[in-house]
């Protein structure tokens, strides 16, 4: 028993080692990298810090609105799906790009996040059941909720494939 929590210890202590905090790994460019930095992280809690710096060159704030630009709640939604997606890929090592969102219950939006404001993303693994995973997440600024639920996600590689009717 115990050189198997050895083992598994060695293993989180090489995964943290190999961590850039200051550029976490990402299958995304810019602009829909959501994750410019990790601030905390616990395995042992399964939760995760980030952060989003939101300038007033991003891309994404262009049109959304021209007099008075904000993050789309869909973005933030991302970037709460994208940490997700991150601290799991640190848990488990699961592939971040092979995962499809279930639900984002009780998911709600209280506050505009502008340009200029640093947003920051919590995410805690609440319930795992593979291949499902609930997590508890907030997005804030200023510690002041911008938007904050549930959200589950589903790894794709246990999804079943569309056949389109055909059988096969």
């Amino acid at each position: 028993m115990a050189a198997a929590a050895q083992s598994r210890w060695s293993s989180v202590l090489n995964t943290m080692a190999e961590i850039d905090f200051k550029n976490p790994p990402s299958p995304y460019g810019h602009p829909m990298r959501m994750v410019d930095r990790i601030d905390s992280l616990d395995i042992a809690a399964a939760k995760m810090v980030a952060r989003k710096c939101v300038s007033c060159n991003e891309p994404l704030l262009q049109g959304h609105f021209p007099e008075f630009p904000i993050l789309p709640g869909i973005l933030q939604v991302e970037a709460l799906l994208q940490t997700c997606s991150l601290l799991v890929k640190l848990i488990d090592g699961a592939d971040i790009m092979r995962r499809a969102i279930i639900s984002e219950s009780r998911l709600k939006h209280m506050r505009p996040v502008l340009p200029g404001d640093t947003m920051m993303m919590e995410a805690q693994l609440v319930t795992r059941k593979d291949p499902f995973y609930t997590f508890r997440v907030r997005a804030f600024v200023d510690n002041e909720d911008a938007a904050k639920g549930q959200i589950t996600l589903q790894w794709l590689d246990t999804v079943p494939r569309a056949t389109n009717g055909v059988k096969g």
